[in-house]
């Protein structure tokens, strides 16, 4: 990094009016006036003006793509980098460290907010309350989100996306009309946030999301910035603390990233990983966080820009034997938008399968009748060819949803994510134009689901984010491609641990957790050769565990309630 040059102050400040003062005007001024200021700020050395000039700056690059076609995936990328500095400089500042929690929260999913368009019953209900002045901000929401739903079928209909037999580009006119719809809902949204904000001492009227979030185990934000990284903790109980992480620092971590990717070491990354979380972790283990983890075995990870795409839930799950549940969320607010689709018993919700064949070999056990008959799931079974329209019929179908195909995350525009059906795509416009994702839980055995394009980090953690702001309360996808035999007996044992009462993110970590010191005589004798009428039984010595890297079990994640 180049050495401070410091600036004087009134340059400074001078440079901050011009960025403050610039808001009615043209969006590039907007980004450079407060690129100038951050540049400014930072060369002071003071970390009370660096924080201020940074939040200002995650605020804006996070504004601009709602209102920006060309280069917004550039300028989310930019905002996480700035909201992680904004974070950083707030906590030298010398501020509570709820208020670096406040940044990094209200930085994250704006875009995938802004596209998907959905608005959580708990927060429409806190407006109700209100009188007046809020049941118009209840119709002002409503009405937005009806126009970009209306904005988003006119679109299917006119480039042919209904109507997969007619495709066409659209015209340069059509897209104008969504954009301004996207916009009023972005304004609805800030209009509605303003209400729900106090007239003193700036807290909120109604419990905050992130401490609604935590309810049920510690919210954790963890951001790598240029001096350092850190996590900010939201626990269940007590204060929210900080904790510094110096080797989770951006350069440092810049080449974990293509972990899973062909010729990258998995079983490194992870042990890098595990170092870098070690403050962390002895916080959790002996440190003040240790109670609340004993009272609430479950964490959630917020993990902003390129460590999403990290395996974080593995490297948590191995180095605290208490810790019961990882799960990931684009951000609190997004988890309070999931819970009012997200409050059934899991054990109790019917199970629909809709399988695409991608490989003659692939074991019985996740491609045909026996997994969804094991699960009670025989009469939704969607054959082993499932056509577009029946991966999107099953999705619209309550209870678990589990979708054997592959799948893209597209960093383009997060509804035009999609899965591949037999014969066509079948895109996120296309759910949500038929009324959304209605399941409970969506499991997709799909090649990298979770994820977007490593280049242009996207807060929306691809297709398992937009697919619960779609309306599914969680998702479980993996991060990389995993072997096939790998990716069914994990699922397997996951449906098993449902079944057995467990929630969702402790019966993923307690399926991880087993395949990872199971022996092929153990897996042979629990599920046999029936599984695999198309290949042989799991082979090797019988005391091995076949599965202990963490390439196999490691790369599944749950995103959601």
């Amino acid at each position: 990094m180049r050495p401070w040059t410091r600036r004087p102050t009134t340059e400074v400040e001078a440079l901050r009016r011009a960025a403050e003062s610039t808001a009615a005007t043209n969006l590039i001024g907007r980004v450079s006036a407060a690129h100038a200021w951050t540049e400014a700020a930072v060369s002071t050395g003071l970390a009370r003006e660096a924080a201020a000039a940074f939040r200002h700056q995650a605020a804006v690059l996070a504004e601009e793509p709602l209102s920006r076609v060309d280069g917004r995936m550039a300028l989310m990328a930019a905002a996480q980098g700035a909201a992680a500095e904004a974070g950083y400089w707030t906590l030298r500042s010398r501020r509570q460290a709820d208020t670096a929690a406040h940044v990094l929260e209200q930085s994250r999913a704006i875009l995938l907010s802004s596209m998907v368009s959905g608005t959580d019953l708990g927060r429409l209900n806190d407006l109700e309350q209100l009188g007046e002045r809020g049941r118009q901000a209840v119709h002002d929401l409503l009405a937005a989100q009806r126009n970009v739903a209306e904005q988003v079928r006119l679109h299917l209909t006119r480039t042919g996306t209904a109507n997969p037999g007619s495709p066409r580009a659209p015209s340069a006119d059509e897209f104008p009309a969504l954009l301004r719809a996207r916009g009023d809902l972005w304004q609805a949204e800030q209009a509605a946030g303003r209400l729900l904000r106090p007239d003193h001492g700036n807290r909120p009227r109604a419990p905050s999301a992130i401490r609604e979030a935590a309810a049920h185990g510690a919210v954790v934000y963890l951001a790598s910035a240029a001096r350092t990284g850190y996590a900010v903790v939201v626990p269940t109980r007590g204060r929210t603390r900080a904790v510094f992480l110096p080797e989770l620092r951006a350069e440092g971590m810049a080449h974990a990233s293509d972990v899973g990717e062909p010729g990258s070491s998995t079983e490194i990354v992870l042990q890098e990983l595990r170092q870098a979380l070690r403050p962390l972790v002895e916080e959790f283990r002996r440190g003040p966080l240790a109670a609340d983890l004993a009272a609430c075995p479950l964490v959630t990870l917020v993990a902003v820009g390129t460590l999403s795409f990290l395996p974080l839930h593995a490297a948590l799950l191995l180095e605290l034997p208490a810790l019961r549940g990882v799960r990931y969320a684009p951000n609190a607010r997004l988890l309070r938008h999931a819970a009012s689709s997200g409050t059934e018993d899991l054990a109790a919700l019917p199970v629909s399968f809709a399988v695409v064949r991608t490989a003659r070999g692939l074991p019985v056990l996740v491609r045909g009748r026996t997994l969804a008959g094991d699960v009670g799931a025989a009469r939704g079974f969607a054959g082993e060819s499932a056509s577009g329209h029946q991966l999107a019929a099953t999705l619209r179908r309550s209870g678990i949803v589990h979708l054997h195909c592959h799948g893209r995350a597209d960093r383009r525009d997060a509804l035009d994510s999609a899965l591949v059906g037999g014969d066509r795509v079948v895109t996120v416009r296309e759910v949500l134009s038929h009324g959304g994702v209605r399941a409970r839980l969506v499991v997709l055995m799909a090649c990298e689901g979770h994820i977007v394009d490593r280049r242009l980090p996207d807060e929306a953690l691809g297709l398992p984010g937009t697919l619960v702001q779609s309306g599914a309360a969680a998702v479980v996808a993996a991060q990389w491609t995993v072997q096939e035999d790998a990716a069914a007996l994990v699922l397997r044992m996951f449906y098993d641990n449902i079944r057995a009462g467990h929630c969702g993110p402790s019966a993923l970590a307690a399926a991880q957790r087993s395949l990872r010191t199971a022996t092929a005589r153990e897996l042979n004798a629990r599920y046999g050769k029936a599984y695999y009428r198309w290949g042989p039984t799991i082979g090797g010595p019988p005391d091995r565990a076949p599965f202990a890297s963490p390439r196999h079990w490691a790369a599944f994640a749950y995103t959601g309630l």
